[in-house]
């Protein structure tokens, strides 16, 4: 889990390098008329933070199909698998906060690499 949450920052900060680079006229003619470090620097994180929100919407579901195909195909009587039901908002609740934290850190990994305000 560890590597995987590693390598989803690395994708996501590359993401943000790419924008990054891909706007970095406004952000000039942003810094030009003043706008502060702050101001600059919150969209990108906001936007990685939206990016590991996407990942992890998509990963729930990806785990809930897998786990009803699963639940489906256990039939042994002495094996009782838990509803998924159950655990529904414990796992939305975890895998959102891990995805939004993951893109977050991600942005502000790339933001403090590669934009220089």
């Amino acid at each position: 889990i560890a590597i995987l949450c590693i390598v989803s920052a690395f994708i996501i900060s590359n993401s943000i390098k790419v924008s990054v680079f891909s706007r970095r006229k406004e952000i000039h003619i942003m810094k030009y008329i003043g706008a502060t470090n702050s101001f600059v620097r919150w969209p990108f994180l906001i936007e990685g933070a939206i990016v590991g929100l996407i990942g992890a919407v998509i990963a729930f579901f990806v785990v809930w199909l897998i786990y009803w195909r699963i639940t489906l195909s256990v039939n042994v009587s002495f094996l009782t698998l838990v509803s998924f039901n159950e655990m529904v908002w414990v796992l939305v609740a975890a895998f959102m906060s891990v995805g939004i934290f993951i893109g977050f850190l991600g942005s502000f990994i790339s933001i403090r690499k590669h934009l220089k305000v």
